[in-house]
């Protein structure tokens, strides 16, 4: 607490004494939050802050102090060192060296990784979603906490692994191997199948259409040659042949016109690949595996 008090000290000199501006409003609430020991809170003010002035080494200071007490040290370092350089390019003498001693005092806890890839030079590395330059592959600062760690390269499997960062964890391995050529797309059409069933359905309700048609045609054909005319088996099968024969019409028409929808509906494409890679920790060694089986 009482490297926070000092810091706070040193960001009253930020506000000047006239009209409050937006960055100073949001910066004077974070520092109320963080009096009141909610650094959660005091972060997300002094984020604001940064946002509408980023050139605020109290506001700085103060993400650093904030993020420290969160404990996610490698977001904490950054600020401080961020601090550290605005301070010593705008001559503040007291900023640049509190910031620095914070900076020394929080090295020792801040987690890294070391990634090793196994690739082709293209291979794209993210740590929770944030791209890693290969230039830092060897020292990776993270918070503490479990992270998630892809490769990707154009034809190439995406690998991904999560690994666990512990306080003052130092240099915890976590070995790529984004090797594995993506498989070429198995085109699958689950849907024909089922459209040659109901079309065929369709075809069968045609042939029932014509026999029954034909059947009840006979029945009225009959009926009115008689003599004299048999009147009541002439309407009943008129009515046969209007209703049913026209309903096993279109229902057949219907299941054809669906069954060739469904038989002809463009596949879909699937990728099917599998990718084994090694993977060490500070804590263990094991296999990575990723794809579809």
């Amino acid at each position: 607490m009482s490297k926070l008090w000092g810091a706070l000290a040193i960001c009253l000199l930020v506000s000047p004494a006239l009209a409050e501006s937006e960055a100073d409003r949001l910066f004077n609430e974070g520092r109320a939050l963080l009096a009141k020991n909610d650094p959660k809170g005091a972060c997300e003010k002094f984020e604001a802050a940064i946002k509408v002035d980023p050139s605020a080494t109290g506001t700085m200071l103060n993400l650093g102090l904030c993020y420290e007490n969160l404990k996610q040290y490698a977001t904490s370092i950054f600020w401080f060192r961020k601090a550290q350089v605005a301070a010593a390019e705008g001559h503040l003498t007291e900023y640049e060296a509190a910031a620095k001693k914070y900076t020394v005092e929080l090295a020792p806890k801040v987690p890294t990784l070391r990634v090793e890839v196994e690739g082709p030079p293209e291979t794209e590395i993210r740590i929770d979603g944030k791209i890693v330059d290969p230039t830092d592959y060897g020292q990776v600062e993270v918070d503490p906490g479990s992270h998630e760690v892809t490769g990707q390269a154009p034809g190439k499997l995406k690998v991904t692994q999560s690994v666990e960062a512990k306080v003052g964890g130092k240099g915890t391995v976590v070995h790529l191997a984004v090797v594995h050529d993506l498989a070429a797309p198995i085109y699958r059409n689950p849907h024909k199948r089922l459209g040659l069933i109901v079309g065929a359905g369709g075809v069968v309700l045609w042939g029932a259409t014509l026999a029954h048609g034909l059947y009840y045609r006979g029945i009225a054909q009959d009926a009115d040659a008689q003599v004299p005319k048999n009147d009541d088996e002439f309407d009943s099968a008129n009515r046969q042949i209007t209703y049913v024969t026209t309903s096993l019409f279109i229902a057949g028409t219907a299941a054809v016109a669906v069954g060739a929808y469904l038989y002809f509906k463009k596949p879909t494409a699937e990728v099917q690949a599998t990718a084994i890679a090694p993977y060490v920790t500070g804590d263990e060694a094991g296999l990575a595996i990723s794809g579809s089986f």
